[in-house]
């Protein structure tokens, strides 16, 4: 409320009896007198200067009312004693507040006085810390049953909130019995052959007349750590499972909480996460057929690289050769071939044939076992001479089903010196040495020459190729993706 005083008729009030008081004066002094009198009331009256009072506008406090929208509290009467309670603070708010009317569950959503007659308990979870940290309001009212199932324990909510929060409960009857999972605490990676350790609480609501349950950890159905938990006279339980992953990838599991006989709620029994398995190392085992400089050079690469494992076998006598010393006695140990190929393979990422003929270490069924590997996400490496491909008796059998090229039944080795070319257009990480398409080209341009080259490989359909040899048509260089691992030779 606002009072001004404009000022002329003051003015005039005040002037009568300044010209007054200024008639006593002598004559010189009354007219210097009057002088000033009239000049400062000129003053005034061009300013206009005015008196104002005000009473501020009392502003109405904003308050926020949230009503709990899950399914537990469609239980009973809750429902229609929260929406009680909302009218009743309406009425009794609406002149001292401006109210805003909400509904929660897993979310915060708006919703309007006059439609409380359509307000549906039907969220599947409740997370109260949402509300406790809502700080748009001077005021908030919640009205809930105090069960959750998302989001932090609202008492550990740590953000400094001045809000003054009042809570009331929907009433109803005895507490129903209601198990949930909450606070789940996961690691965003692992490694291949770790542990990993998964922290979860669950909530139980209610008086339950089981004593116990069963949680499970399961990976695609499959069961993989399991825990039985007391529940009777406990509202929270923390509870740990562990796994062990054996293959890598981006993995889904689930948590699985068994319900109870009288159990009113079953949707938050069950949560679900991903869990990125990576490689601590990579694995790699080299077999080579006869010393080389690309097996030594090769090597001696691969063992500097802390990231990974080698396991590397270098073949310096075949089975054929006659010894006149027992065979306890040699210094060389014999090539576990039966043990590399159909046991411990799938402990390898990478697989690398130098020069090797399979046929005088083992059975060409082992080989099944590469193909079964590479299939389910291994890599393989075949690197060229004259016991690879056609020359290591490879044509037909099950690994020429995984390499890119057509082996023929005879190998076509030449020993020609040559300068591998990048095939026009390819690209590949393999081919930018240099982290410059342009700048890769040209070394490749400039390398060595090379010696040695079957003539007699042809690309499959689908194949890709990298780098050609002689003559521009004979292959050198290329891939393919034959399931969902890779096979490059």
């Amino acid at each position: 409320m606002n009072f001004i005083f404009t000022p002329p008729n003051l003015y005039i009030f005040l002037l009568i009896p300044a010209a007054a008081a200024a008639m006593i004066l002598r004559p010189r002094e009354r007219i210097f007198s009057l002088r000033l009198l009239i000049y400062f009331f000129l003053f005034l009256i061009i300013l206009s200067p005015r008196l104002e009072l005000s009473k501020p506008n009392k502003k109405k406090p904003a308050v926020g009312i949230f009503i709990d929208g899950s399914l537990s509290m469609g239980i009973s009467e809750r429902t229609d004693n929260a929406l009680r309670t909302a009218r009743q603070l309406y009425s009794a708010l609406k002149s001292e507040a401006d109210l805003a009317f909400y509904k929660f569950s897993d979310r915060i959503e708006k919703i309007v006085y006059e439609n409380l007659n359509g307000f549906a308990a039907d969220g599947e979870s409740t997370d109260l810390s949402k509300v406790i940290r809502d700080t748009r309001y001077h005021g908030k009212i919640i009205i809930s049953d105090g069960r959750y199932n998302e989001g932090i324990n609202p008492l550990n909510v740590n953000e400094i909130n001045s809000v003054p929060i009042y809570v009331t409960g929907p009433g109803g009857g005895n507490r129903s019995v209601d198990l949930g999972i909450g606070d789940l605490k996961i690691p965003g990676f692992g490694f291949r052959g770790e542990k990993i350790d998964i922290d979860f609480k669950i909530s139980a609501g209610g008086s339950p007349k089981e004593n116990e349950t069963m949680v499970y950890l399961k990976e695609k159905g499959k069961l993989i750590d399991s825990r039985r938990i007391e529940i009777s006279g406990k509202k929270e339980i923390p509870v740990n499972l562990s796994f062990t992953p054996d293959k890598v990838g981006l993995k889904n599991y689930n948590l699985e909480v068994k319900a109870l006989a009288e159990e009113i709620n079953e949707a938050n029994n069950i949560r679900n996460f991903q869990v990125n398995i990576n490689r601590k190392k990579i694995r790699i085992l080299y077999v080579a057929g006869r010393p080389s400089w690309e097996y030594s050079l090769l090597r001696r690469l691969l063992k500097s690289d802390w990231q990974i494992d080698l396991v590397s076998f270098l073949i310096l006598r075949n089975p054929a050769n006659r010894t006149i010393v027992p065979e306890n006695e040699l210094s060389l140990i014999h090539f576990p071939a039966r043990e590399m190929f159909t046991k411990k393979i799938d402990d390898f990422d990478l697989l690398i044939y130098e020069n090797f003929s399979y046929k005088r270490f083992f059975p060409q069924a082992y080989l099944s076992h590469i193909k079964k590997f590479v299939n389910e996400g291994g890599a393989f490496l075949m690197m060229g001479g004259k016991e690879s491909f056609a020359g290591g008796n490879y044509s037909g059998t099950p690994l020429e089903d995984i390499l890119p090229v057509d082996i023929a039944e005879s190998s076509g080795w030449k020993t020609e010196t040559f300068r591998a070319k990048v095939k026009k257009d390819s690209r590949h990480p393999v081919l930018d040495i240099a982290g410059d398409p342009e700048i890769s080209e040209a070394l490749w341009r400039d390398m060595p020459p090379l010696t040695g080259y079957d003539e007699n490989l042809k690309a499959k359909d689908g194949a890709t190729v990298l780098l050609e040899g002689p003559g521009g048509g004979r292959l050198f260089l290329h891939y393919q993706n034959p399931g969902v691992g890779a096979a490059q030779p």
